[in-house]
């Protein structure tokens, strides 16, 4: 009876990395660790407009929900991973054909990844709302903080106070689907991405994309 309104789903990656850059003549270097990542999601009705949903990774302890690190090398130490929080919203259905979820949760967009078990994952606290009209799905959302300033590749691009804002446009028409997207960082740029994809069948064992 008390989890009977949950959903439960979740994975859990091991990885042993091993190399070495010692024939280098400058920067030599030597990598010999555990890694491990578990992600846990749990999703709970609340009630008929409302459900809360969360993520618990046991990871690497940052901001970037990333892999838990152990050394195998000699006398490196079989250190702990910490459990973190990385997610926690409230998803509102109350407006037909629309969700609006509000809280922390994960950042998918074509430049962010929300979550990945072999990885860094990005969220931000905030609101976005999505509504689908047919084949057609608007959405627009605002996060007033993030991690992007430690994870990926322009983390110098980032502070992680600065403003996030999202929209797209989606449509998913017969032989082909489109998709916009706009993001905007506070004081810092303006993204724009367009993007529109189709497979075409062109005999039994052939297609084009």
């Amino acid at each position: 009876e008390a989890i009977k309104n949950v959903d439960v789903s979740g994975s859990v990656v091991y990885r042993y990395d091993n190399y070495d850059n010692s024939e280098a003549a400058t920067n030599q270097s030597n990598t010999d660790v555990n890694r491990y990542k578990i992600g846990l999601n749990l999703s709970s009705k609340v009630n008929d407009y409302v459900k809360f949903n969360s993520r618990f990774i046991v990871g690497g302890g940052d901001s970037t929900y990333g892999w838990a690190t152990t050394n195998a090398q000699e006398g490196g130490q079989d250190s702990e991973a910490s459990v973190d929080l990385s997610q926690a919203y409230f998803g509102l259905t109350a407006i037909p054909n629309t969700v609006v979820n509000i809280g922390k949760q994960g950042l998918t967009t074509p430049y962010t990844v929300a979550t990945d078990i072999n990885g860094n994952e990005q969220t931000g606290t905030g609101i976005l709302a999505l509504s689908t009209m047919g084949p057609v799905t608007a959405g627009a959302g605002y996060f007033n903080n993030q991690n992007l300033h430690n994870s990926g590749n322009l983390q110098a691009l980032f502070d992680g106070g600065s403003d996030i804002y999202v929209a797209t446009i989606q449509g998913d028409l017969d032989f082909v689907k489109l998709e916009a997207w706009y993001l905007g960082v506070q004081d810092t740029l303006n993204s724009y991405t367009l993007a529109a994809t189709s497979n075409i069948d062109l005999a039994e064992n052939a297609k084009i994309g």
